[in-house]
């Protein structure tokens, strides 16, 4: 005689299992478009993570020019993380993004221009490694266009910049 119960318990395991894991999806999917909404809306920290979701694949096909778009757009409105993360990508050249220097170097100063502590000493470092592979007529255009940056777009609180 066969036992069939250890089957049906399987299969209402898998049932469970399976919508578990739809439900997941569904507010996983909820916080994406909720996010999205916000990052167009203008809210910096969501245009920050949407650069992050598209820049490493976070519940979203990796798109770098997406990921770019995002991350400038939270740089543009002062996000010192966002400023920070696009002078890597830039100077670095990371995913297939054209390595330039110059952006880099800019977007570190003004990142470290515009945070403190640990996270400023570590802009600066990283900075003054990639300046090594730089002509001083790089990093003159560069500190140019940071200043340029700096003077379009006013601090909250006024703190010394160091460029």
């Amino acid at each position: 005689m066969m036992r069939w119960w250890p089957y049906l318990f399987l299969v209402a395991i898998l049932v469970t299992v399976s919508s578990v894991v739809g439900a997941a999806q569904q507010a996983s999917t909820k916080r994406l478009d909720i996010e999205r909404s916000s990052a167009y809306q203008g809210d910096a920290d969501a245009q920050f993570d949407m650069a992050r979701r598209y820049f490493g694949g976070g519940g979203v096909a990796p798109r770098i020019g997406l990921s770019i778009f995002w991350y400038e757009a939270a740089a543009d409105q002062g996000h010192v993380l966002a400023q920070a993360d696009l002078a890597y990508i830039y100077a670095s050249g990371l995913r297939g993004v054209q390595r330039d220097l110059v952006q880099g170097y800019m977007w570190f100063t003004i990142s470290a221009a515009r945070s403190a502590g640990r996270q400023r000493e570590q802009a600066i470092r990283t900075r003054e490694t990639f300046s090594g592979d730089m002509t001083p007529d790089q990093i003159a255009e560069a500190q140019r266009l940071a200043r340029e940056w700096d003077e379009a777009h006013p601090r909250d609180s006024p703190a010394a910049a160091s460029f």
